[in-house]
């Protein structure tokens, strides 16, 4: 099946409602990494978002580290349900209290799995982008008011 076959068919079902079509991934975004240890190693997760917020979730792993495929995988499902529509919070919910066997048989780590610590990191960026948005709500509001008493 040829790419553009494949692209006439999402069409032709989006427009029947059946599913989404992820947006394209931006040109340019803004982003954070995160270190975390994890019972296998280490694992680097860099969350990117844009106007429209967070839009792609990208993993590695340090040299030590567990399963790159299953992270990437992670990654890449996360990355395309926020280009969808999901919501952030349906993601979290998802990813974080998955165990592993390998955080289990290690004291003091603050993750339970891969999957647990990209729930944690998109949790921590989302929390700060609503942050972010309110107080620039607020801000906004102030200055409206502003506008008015000066009219």
């Amino acid at each position: 099946m040829k790419n553009n076959d494949y692209t006439c068919r999402e069409k032709v079902r989006q427009s029947n409602g059946n599913f989404y079509i992820p947006r394209e991934r931006p040109e340019t975004t803004i982003g954070m990494t995160e270190k975390v240890k994890i019972g296998c190693g280490t694992i680097f997760i860099t969350v990117n978002y844009d106007e429209d917020g967070i839009c792609e979730v990208f993993t590695n792993l340090g040299r030590a580290g567990g399963c790159p495929s299953q992270s990437e995988a992670t990654a890449r499902v996360v990355s395309i349900a926020l280009r969808s529509g999901v919501s952030v919070q349906s993601i979290i919910d998802q990813l974080k209290g998955i165990r592993c066997l390998s955080t289990v048989r290690k004291k003091g780590l603050q993750v339970l799995s891969c999957p647990d610590a990209i729930g944690k990191v998109l949790e921590k960026v989302y929390k700060s982008q609503c942050t972010i948005d309110s107080n620039y709500e607020i801000q906004e509001e102030e200055n409206h008011v502003v506008d008015e008493v000066k009219e």
